[in-house]
């Protein structure tokens, strides 16, 4: 014989944030330094990536246009 036991929503609700409680320090994960630095710091990281890409055209350009 089977017994049959409803487990109530509110014990369920309980035991999902129990899965999802942090079980250690978060702080490592979160950004360092100031929102203006770290938007400085994509900014800076754009431009280089910008520079690269325009270089590398330019010399496959000049390449094309010598052979």
């Amino acid at each position: 014989m089977k017994s049959h036991y409803k487990i109530p929503r509110t014990v369920l609700a309980a035991g999902s944030v129990m899965d999802i409680w942090p079980t250690g320090d978060y702080s490592q994960h979160m950004p360092k330094g100031t929102a203006q630095d770290r938007i400085g710091q994509h900014w800076a990281n754009a431009g280089s990536h910008l520079y690269k890409a325009v270089s590398d055209y330019q010399k496959r350009v000049q390449h094309a246009g010598s052979a």
